[in-house]
């Protein structure tokens, strides 16, 4: 009886040995996984001591400041980076413009000389000789005091699209660095309150509402910039009427030059 209860017993440790093996085999990293996890999971469900609610709590905001901190070093970074990609294309399209005119102004100026040269062909004496040198210098002061208008112009619409950029530009910065200031403060204040002991869902409630302040001067502060689309296009059609003006400034000199040259060539044709 007592071989049987042995042999009984031997085979029961046997087989639970055997059992224990084979979920071993089949389960084990994951069973002392779950094993693990579900020892962390009952630590984690003891009650917290105030003293470490306070540490998470200041910890996390600290961790959000930074966060923070690093986004607006971002946007920063791409509005000025933006800034710098337009100002260059602005400048490389002026340097084109500006080449452009400069082969368009040679040309007319040979064309000028051509037609000079014609009129010259057509001198009978020295009366009508005089005239095309009067002529052509009037033409010429006429076609210099365009030029003097337009570039002048030009550069005036320049000088006020660079004052305007400029002065976004610096608006825009001021704007974004008082935000930051006001965004470091919160978290200053938000930090001294929670290692004071201040209940941490009023220091949660204060911060959001900073927060939110700093947001609204921020975009209060953008509303305020100056819009440069409307500003620029007023300096465009500044330039435009500029423009036109001094073209016809040319042509009403031109033509009192001409009427001028006509006359003397028919007193003096014979």
């Amino acid at each position: 009886m007592v071989n049987l209860t042995m042999k009984m017993s031997y085979k029961k440790i046997k087989i639970s040995t055997w059992a224990l093996v084979a979920f071993v085999f089949l389960f084990g990293p994951t069973a002392f996984t779950w094993a693990q996890q579900k020892s962390n999971r009952q630590n984690e469900a003891r009650p917290i001591s105030g003293q470490d609610k306070v540490v998470k709590s200041c910890n996390r905001i600290a961790n959000v400041f930074t966060k923070v901190d690093q986004r607006i070093s971002e946007r920063m970074s791409r509005i000025r980076s933006r800034f710098e990609t337009r100002v260059e294309n602005m400048n490389t399209r002026r340097a084109n413009l500006e080449n452009q005119l400069a082969i368009f102004r040679k040309r007319r100026n040979e064309r000028r000389e051509q037609y000079y040269e014609k009129l010259q062909e057509k001198v009978k004496n020295e009366s009508q000789k005089q005239a095309v040198e009067t002529f052509k210098a009037e033409v010429e002061a006429a076609v210099q005091a365009r030029r003097n208008a337009i570039d002048s112009a030009i550069a005036n619409f320049q000088n006020g699209v660079d004052a305007l950029i400029s002065s976004k530009e610096s608006a825009t910065k001021n704007a974004v660095d008082a935000y930051k200031s006001e965004v470091e403060e919160a978290f200053k204040k938000a930090l001294s309150d929670c290692e004071s002991g201040v209940d941490p869902a009023n220091v949660r409630s204060n911060l959001a509402e900073n927060l939110k302040s700093a947001r609204e001067k921020l975009r209060n502060a953008r509303n305020g910039l100056v819009e440069l689309r409307s500003s620029i296009e007023e300096l465009r059609n500044i330039r435009k009427a500029a423009i036109e003006k001094a073209v016809i400034d040319f042509k009403t000199a031109f033509q009192n030059a001409l009427a001028k040259l006509k006359e003397n060539f028919s007193e003096s044709g014979n």
